[in-house]
Parts: C-alpha cells; structure tokens; sequence
C-alpha cells in the first residue's frame, strides 16, 4: 500500500516539527513551537494543540507551517469530530513584539480515514466529501521569541461523511510556547 499525498505531507510536517533541532539549532533563525488552540463563534467550538516549525528568512516577516490534533464541536448540527489540522502561514512583523498573521489550513483527518474505494455514506450521495478548509488573519503578540500570543478570526468549511456542508466563522486565540 503506498501512502497518500496527504499522509505523506502529514508524514512531512510530524518529521520536520520533530527532527529539526539541528537545523534549528544552526539557523537561530528557525523556531520550533507548541501551540495550545482554541476557537469559538459562541456556540461551535475547536480545541487543540499544534505544532509549528517557523522560519525567519528577513525582520520583516517569518514563515510557518505545522499540524496537530484538535476537537470540533458543532451543536446547531448535533456533531463532534477530532480533526487533523495541516496548515501554512506568515506573520508580518512591524515591530520585535507586534505583527499581522494570515494562514490556510487544511483538516486532512477525513482523507485518512477513507477516499473514493471506502463506500463510506455521506449527506449527499450527488457530492463526493472534500477535505475541510479553513483560512485566518489576525494579531500576533510576541513576548522575546520564548512564547506569543495570537489573537485572529478564522473562517471553517467542514463537511464530513455525516455532516452537510457547514461554514463557522470564529474567533480564536493561540498560545505558542518555543521549545
């Protein structure tokens, strides 16, 4: 059995957060972090923790990406799911404590769990299930590169084998802890 395009960038992102000490080590310009996640629009809420390898090419921005677990809770459609978040960004930093963030992620734990051969039901049986989507901006609050503070608005697509197509808009908050 070969592996995914997305379990082998699933495979990638695990192995760069957690083998690239050494490189992060070299380049004092990388940063690995954990972040503790959590996000709300009042009624549906996402929990979870990240991890992200950050790069610093230039002061004025750093790039990133990273994955982790978190868990959706979405009551207006009676459903709780765990997902497998995969995502990319960049913060746009104005000054050592203050930048813009904007980021696209993916929730890819549905592409593991089955694909077209799996029979699995969904909701519409006309639409086949797409990997969930999810795309961010906001404030990042840096505290001496040990840990920050984002604080943004994301927009969620979720459409699961039981679930129909559902868009959440949220608010939410990250704190990333260097490591």
């Amino acid at each position: 059995m070969t592996p995914s395009v997305t379990q082998s960038a699933i495979i990638f992102i695990v192995l760069q957060c957690l083998f690239v000490p050494a490189t992060a080590d070299a380049n004092k310009s990388n940063s690995r972090y954990l972040e503790v996640v959590t996000e709300t629009d009042g009624s549906a809420e996402l929990k979870g923790l990240h991890l992200l390898l950050s790069f610093t090419p230039k002061a004025a921005y750093s790039l990133y990406f990273g994955g982790g677990l978190v868990y959706v809770d979405l009551p207006e459609q009676n459903e709780s799911f765990p997902g497998l978040h995969a995502f990319a960004g960049v913060n746009l930093n104005l000054s050592r404590f203050l930048g813009f963030n904007l980021e696209a992620g993916l929730d890819i734990g549905e592409s593991l769990l089955g694909d077209d051969e799996s029979n699995i039901p969904s909701v519409d049986p006309r639409r086949s299930n797409q990997i969930d989507s999810n795309v961010s901006a906001g404030v990042v609050v840096y505290f001496k590169q040990l840990f920050y503070l984002k604080t943004y608005v994301r927009y969620h697509v979720f459409d699961g084998y039981y679930l129909p197509r559902t868009s959440v808009t949220m608010t939410g908050i990250r704190l990333g802890i260097n490591f």
